[in-house]
């Protein structure tokens, strides 16, 4: 239903669609604000590449009935899924290794790191000055993900250094997304992702001789991961990016590790302290002045008053 209304919404002029992406944004970052524990729990049964493939076989077989309706335009989306598939794949098996040998909240500050990343990619390949609202987000939005995930400790070791490596790949998934998904459907652009990250994953199980029988103690988490972390967030943040920048997009998923603190602060394993309320005030001030850039950014391509809106 939320994606049918998004379609519903493409005569809305450039700062609505922008606030209708930042929503679906939101939904992404707080479903993967939910995934550290969760996926922390299941390594401790199963192979990080075995959780991917079941992972994401999940969210495609999820998929399959809302983006395999209508008359969908598959040919020439293939090949721009499959590198998508290929980076995402390289993220998430460099990510998940690291979950396993490193901490929650470093994975978490690590991974955040990537809005840094996609800032700095973005600023390298366009060569454009950022917005002096996009610059102060992204400092805000950054020194919050260090209030809040980081523990104060500069060495790095081997899940560490995972970690990192896949924030990169991270970055580098939302600028392909964010000049894909602009002339492609999204939803066949998901669904070809997905299949390309679980086939990657089975043919790596197969190379490591790993039985492909999932314990019935993983079932739900597994399940959990593959329908809202997957098939929900990522088709959330592909249709986010036809209306929104990559360094938007960076940005609002900051609120993931701002999630992942409040279930923390809630289940009761952590309390309330100054560091913890001030990391979070940044990083939602940082959102808002990412999204004051963003809209400033949109004014010109907005439809005019008398313009016959098209689809």
């Amino acid at each position: 239903m939320l994606f049918r209304f998004f379609r519903s919404q493409a005569g809305l002029g450039g700062n609505g669609k922008v606030i209708i992406a930042q929503i679906l944004l939101l939904i992404t970052a707080t479903a993967w604000g939910t995934t550290f524990i969760v996926t922390k729990g299941v390594l401790d049964v199963i192979d990080p590449v075995k959780l991917l493939a079941y992972r994401f076989l999940i969210a495609v077989i999820v998929l399959c009935p809302v983006c395999a309706g209508g008359s969908r335009q598959w040919q020439g989306h293939f090949s721009q899924g499959i590198i998508l598939g290929i980076v995402l794949s390289l993220a998430f098996i460099l990510q998940t290794y690291g979950l396993k040998y490193a901490s929650v909240s470093m994975s978490a500050f690590l991974s955040g790191l990537y809005v840094v990343m996609v800032a700095l990619i973005e600023f390298g390949i366009s060569r454009k000055r950022p917005a002096v609202s996009s610059v102060i987000g992204i400092v805000s939005a950054s020194l919050g993900l260090i209030l809040l995930s980081w523990d104060g400790k500069l060495a790095l070791g081997l899940g560490d250094m995972l970690v990192l490596s896949g924030a990169l790949f991270f970055a580098l998934h939302v600028i392909l997304t964010d000049r894909i998904v602009k002339r492609a459907d999204p939803y066949v652009i998901t669904i070809i992702q997905f299949a390309t990250v679980s086939v990657i994953s089975l043919m790596v199980m197969g190379l490591t001789h790993q039985p492909l029988a999932l314990p019935r103690t993983t079932w739900l988490a597994t399940g959990y991961l593959g329908v809202i972390a997957t098939a929900i967030a990522f088709l959330c943040q592909t249709l986010a990016q036809q209306y929104a920048g990559s360094v938007h997009t960076a940005v609002i998923l900051t609120a993931e590790p701002l999630v992942a603190t409040a279930i923390v602060l809630i289940t009761g394993f952590e309390a309330v302290t100054l560091r913890i309320m001030l990391g979070g005030a940044l990083i939602v001030v940082g959102m808002l002045f990412s999204a004051k850039a963003e809209k400033l950014a949109d004014l010109p391509k907005a439809v005019p008053k008398n313009a016959v809106a098209s689809r």
